[in-house]
């Protein structure tokens, strides 16, 4: 599964994330930056990747052992950041050209990941060098490049930049450029198989995107841009309150669903907005936050996770609290619906799900 370059800022690239993201006005800041809490940038049952702002580590964990590696260098250089087998590693892309451009880093140390020969290449989606998506760009000329159990299937396009996004379980994925202004851009969509990516249909023409997800098999999808729409059942499309329009971020799961808009004033102070949608697209419930929150959504209940850098709260679909924890700066649902949290110390733990149960029963 891939740790994008937006995984816990959405919207962003992963050089934004290093800077820091916003979605509206931002002053540059003279002065010390304020402390930003760690990001989760993809986790499962067993493994989780962190990314530390403040520290700028890339770090891998394992659910018994902890800490299983640390990276200070993919930081200064990555423009992409895959997890490949199950997040025992992470696939890098520098946009360095084909000699050193991509490569891999495990808990065995670094190696390369020779999917490509082009020297304008990046890694959207990898599992090893015999199943990965891979963005390349030729002569000026783009193509999306499946590699299924080592062969190859191209895709060509008429934009590069292109961001993928999967599912929480890794069965269905979206490719959209983020360059602004496109014309003739396409929401492409992928299913996964044994083998590995395979495209559905021709994608849907679409106007410029900011970030979008997908959750489920592929059968809800919400796409923010110029008009932000919720996806059901394939063609049942609910067109999202316009005034809702700054938001560049968005957690999904097939029964909850979240825009996120961010912002810093000129002291380089964060402001982040949760709105909560329900499954019809209309706005729920609305949080204010003066920090840089991270955002979740449970893989298959309608329940949002928020993490304000002290606090960790569960959201029902009506808005109101049902579960909170202290002492989280950062956590993220995993597909099966566990929440992996990271303290303000950096320590990160896997919660049982009986531990919320109770909340789920009662709300």
């Amino acid at each position: 599964m891939r740790a994008r370059r937006t995984v816990a800022l959405a919207a962003c690239s992963f050089l934004a994330l290093i800077a820091g993201c916003t979605s509206g006005a931002s002053v540059e800041n003279a002065g010390k930056p304020p402390p930003r809490p760690p990001r989760i940038l993809n986790a499962n049952g067993d493994r989780a990747l962190i990314f530390d702002p403040m520290m700028a580590t890339i770090s891998g964990f394992d659910r018994i052992r902890g800490r299983v590696w640390q990276d200070r260098e993919i930081a200064k250089t990555a423009n992409d950041i895959v997890c490949v087998l199950q997040c025992r590693a992470v696939v890098v892309s520098t946009g360095a050209g084909a000699k050193g451009g991509l490569y891999q880093v495990a808990e065995q140390g670094r190696s390369a990941f020779p999917v490509s020969g082009v020297r304008d290449a990046r890694v959207l989606a990898a599992v090893s060098t015999d199943d990965a998506v891979v963005e390349e760009t030729v002569g000026g000329r783009t193509r999306i490049t499946l590699i299924r159990s080592g062969q190859r299937k191209r895709l060509e396009l008429p934009h590069s930049g292109y961001r993928w996004v999967e599912s929480p379980d890794g069965r269905a994925a979206l490719a959209f450029t983020v360059q602004p202004d496109v014309r003739e851009a396409r929401l492409l969509q992928f299913v996964r198989d044994s083998r590995g990516w395979n495209p559905v249909g021709n994608g849907i023409p679409w106007g410029p995107i900011s970030d979008a997800c997908v959750a489920g098999q592929g059968d809800v999808v919400l796409v923010l841009g110029a008009e932000t729409t919720l996806i059901r059942a394939g063609n049942d499309r609910r067109k999202v309150d316009p005034s809702l329009a700054e938001a560049r971020e968005c957690a999904l799961g097939t029964s909850a669903a979240a825009l996120v808009s961010r912002a810093t004033n000129d002291r380089g102070d964060f402001r982040t907005v949760v709105h909560g949608l329900d499954m019809n697209g209309r706005m729920a419930w609305r949080r204010d936050y003066p920090s840089e929150a991270g955002v979740t959504a449970h893989p298959n209940k309608p329940y949002v996770g928020i993490a304000d850098g002290r606090t960790f709260t569960i959201v029902d679909a009506r808005g109101q609290n049902v579960w909170a924890r202290d002492g989280v700066a950062a956590a993220r649902f995993t597909s099966g619906g566990q929440l992996v949290t990271v303290s303000p110390k950096g320590e990160v733990t896997w919660l049982s799900t009986e531990l919320l149960k109770d909340a789920y029963r009662n709300s």
